[in-house]
């Protein structure tokens, strides 16, 4: 039967093995050329300073919320959900299925990948990998991470806070396919035609 500890522990692994891979592809992708991974004016302007706003809060309660479940348990057993262990457990496939998923994607993005709305020099659509079927795999694998913290800790600091995240994220994508409709007129309206937006379409 597994216990908190088991929990706790993968909650942990997990978190570290989600910043070792954003750490290596940032900087493989910084090495092969120009990588913007700071967002200009024009970036902040296109997602909103709201937006903006509520997105870095949730972010820094997450990550508040994911130190306080490591380090000093106590404090949130007060903010426990009701999980059922099974349920948790089923969070960890989530975490373990996205692990790999994470490393295909930013495979496939190589230095095209930003966290900001906005291109990179010289920028390309990629339309192989996983991008041949969906059209945000980065977006899909992120709810999967955000959906196995929340579950695993069985926390509502941890909760809450990513149901936010992933609200705001979710609102920023026509704001993606907007500014790549511009970038890429007449492509990206085809691509749009033969992907889904999160999950590949059942039908073509």
């Amino acid at each position: 039967m597994v216990n908190e500890l088991f929990f706790r522990l993968f909650f942990l692994g997990y978190y570290l093995a989600l910043i070792a891979i954003a750490v290596y592809f940032r900087r493989r992708g910084q090495r092969r050329g120009s990588m913007r991974t700071q967002g200009d004016a024009e970036s902040k302007q296109r997602e909103g300073r709201s937006r903006l706003g509520i997105r870095r809060i949730a972010g820094i309660g997450m990550i508040t919320a994911a130190v306080l479940y490591v380090i000093y348990p106590p404090f949130m057993d007060y903010l426990h959900a009701p999980l059922p262990p099974i349920v948790r457990l089923l969070g960890v496939a989530l975490g373990l299925t996205s692990l790999p998923l994470l490393v295909w994607v930013l495979d496939a993005l190589g230095r095209q990948w930003s966290r900001n709305l906005q291109l990179q020099d010289e920028h390309q659509l990629i339309t192989d990998g996983p991008y041949r079927l969906v059209r945000h795999p980065m977006y899909t694998v992120i709810f999967m991470a955000m959906s196995t913290v929340a579950i695993v800790s069985a926390n509502w600091l941890m909760i809450v806070p990513a149901v936010v995240a992933m609200g705001v994220i979710y609102s920023r994508i026509p704001k993606e396919e907007a500014m790549l409709k511009e970038a890429f007129p007449g492509d990206y309206e085809g691509y749009m035609a033969r992907t889904g937006r999160l999950l590949p379409r059942l039908r073509r």
